[in-house]
């Protein structure tokens, strides 16, 4: 376990050489980012301190005990690391080299933030089922003079011909659809995250200002990401609704067709 405070310990960390320099250059932008954030709440004096407000904290599987965390607040009645409910966790994608970030709120004004390599975690298998638990995200670093990573490719773009079933046309009011279309097509273009094939709209009644209005939870189960649209109709339904993408045309269809 590696932890790093202050300007100094980032220093000991980039001079040890145990890691590549992609990842010493990507811990400080990210100190440096905290301490923009955060210095003017830093009360002592001399140099800026992260004790007060959560640090940085670089772990090995091999060395540390991801299950017995107290040390840094993690205790071994809560199954360390393991039984922790993170903020966010995500994927950091350097040249050549990945590391996971997981940030763990303890209270309002104090967060942790844990780095396990993703080469040291392949084969663990209880790490491997705590991201099938908190699916990470992904964030791509590249330090000046780098070469360029290469992002993966959107492989569904909905922008192929538009389909509707019997079940939609009858069931779903115009207005509804169209926001359902012009949702997918922002979705489409922006492709943050990555677009999955299949799309879910989940109808309920709702209200805004006082009004009756469709509300429309959007969902994508791989990666995760979530929605919710309000939408004012001539009348609100309860539905399921799947758009499908199969590269030469998208569907929109009710659940119950599928």
């Amino acid at each position: 376990m590696f932890e790093i405070f202050c300007q100094n310990d980032l220093n000991r960390f980039k001079s040890n050489g145990q890691y590549p320099a992609v990842f010493g250059d990507y811990l400080q932008a990210r100190f440096q980012e905290l301490k923009d954030c955060l210095e003017e709440f830093f009360e002592d004096e001399g140099e800026f301190n992260l004790k007060e407000f959560g640090h940085l904290v670089v772990l090995s599987p091999s060395t540390d005990n991801l299950n017995d965390m107290n040390e840094v607040g993690l205790n071994p009645e809560d199954n360390g690391l393991f039984g922790s409910i993170p903020e966010v966790v995500e994927e950091v994608v350097m040249p050549e080299w990945s590391v996971y970030q997981i940030s763990v709120v303890y209270n309002n004004s104090f967060m942790m933030i844990f780095y396990l390599p993703k080469n040291d975690v392949e084969d663990n298998a209880q790490f491997q089922a705590f991201l099938k638990k908190h699916p990470p995200s992904t964030i791509y670093f590249e330090p000046k003079g780098s070469r360029k990573i290469e992002r993966p490719k959107a492989k569904y773009l909905f922008n192929g011909t538009k389909y509707i079933t019997q079940g939609v046309d009858i069931h779903i009011p115009l207005p509804v659809q169209l926001a359902i279309w012009q949702f997918i097509a922002k979705r489409a273009e922006e492709q943050k995250p990555l677009m999955d094939y299949l799309q879910i709209f989940n109808l309920t009644p709702g209200t805004l200002n006082g009004k009756a209005v469709q509300k429309i939870e959007c969902v994508q189960e791989q990666p995760q990401h979530k929605v919710i649209l309000k939408v004012e109709s001539g009348f609100t339904v309860s539905e399921k609704i799947y758009v499908i993408d199969d590269v030469k045309h998208m569907t929109m269809l009710l659940a119950n067709e599928y």
